[in-house]
């Protein structure tokens, strides 16, 4: 299906489109950060040596001050570009008073996230995320196996939107996924994927905040992402469209505000 057909289809969409189905659309500022206590965060930083894209990644793992080791679980956040979002990432964490265990993942070597967060590299970074990182993470710090997020901006946005797509239906190792204004133009490797997904099963146990940029970002492809999502009605999946009025390069802080208070209220 070319990008034209994809166009003129999902505007279609767009008009009958009510937001059903557990999806919400909703602008930028409906959703504000509670009045929560500011909370200081502390920085591990560490790595990890994959042996599925052979690629070694820096982490920024940021945990409460207060956190104290086989203390209570907390929540897990994997965020990609970590060497771009690591440390305003962090101070809106702090900011928001949400107590979690963040994990800013850094691309590795220059531009590898080109590969990475793309197909078809995508499936052996899923892999990785999945059968290398969590069990690392988890084996570390004292988090909730039933509240990881995976949060990505651009092409990692796509790599978030991708990996909701390609995960197990019968295995899902992520509940929520944030995907920032994601590079979602090249429609038909987005097509591709949910159509193998779909005939996969029509249930998709998952949270999905999805935004885009309407200052000349990805507002318009992001737009009918979400309509032809909510048009497949998949059983389960709460998907939440936040159009905001800001530029490409600026959707991934605002993003990370924006989701917060909805993936933790």
């Amino acid at each position: 299906m070319n990008k034209l057909f994809f166009s003129i289809l999902l505007s279609a969409m767009l008009f009958g489109c009510g937001g059903g189905g557990g999806g919400a659309n909703v602008n930028e500022g409906d959703n504000v950060l509670s009045q929560k206590k500011p909370q200081p965060y502390k920085l591990d930083s560490t790595e990890i040596a994959s042996s599925i894209t052979n690629i070694t990644y820096k982490l920024d793992i940021y945990v409460p001050v207060e956190y104290q080791a086989g203390g209570a679980p907390l929540p897990v956040i994997y965020a990609s570009d970590g060497q771009w979002r690591s440390n305003s990432y962090k101070g809106i964490l702090e900011s928001s008073g949400v107590s979690a265990v963040l994990v800013a993942i850094h691309e590795g070597p220059k531009s590898r996230r080109n590969i990475d967060y793309l197909t078809p590299g995508v499936y052996d970074y899923y892999e990785f995320l999945t059968q290398e990182l969590i069990p690392f993470v988890e084996s570390e710090y004292s988090v909730l196996p039933t509240n990881r997020t995976l949060v990505g901006h651009s092409y990692g946005g796509a790599m978030s939107f991708y990996s909701m797509l390609i995960a197990d239906p019968n295995r899902s190792y992520f509940d929520n996924f944030v995907s920032a204004d994601p590079s979602v133009a090249d429609t038909e490797t987005l097509l591709k994927l949910e159509e193998e997904r779909f005939h996969l099963s029509k249930k998709m146990n998952s949270r999905m905040i999805l935004t885009g940029a309407m200052k000349g970002g990805n507002g318009p492809d992001v737009e009918m992402a979400y309509a032809y999502m909510q048009n497949r009605k998949y059983e389960g999946l709460n998907i939440t469209l936040i159009k905001q009025d800001v530029t490409h390069d600026h959707s991934a802080d605002q993003t990370f505000k924006d989701a917060l208070p909805l993936l933790f209220p």
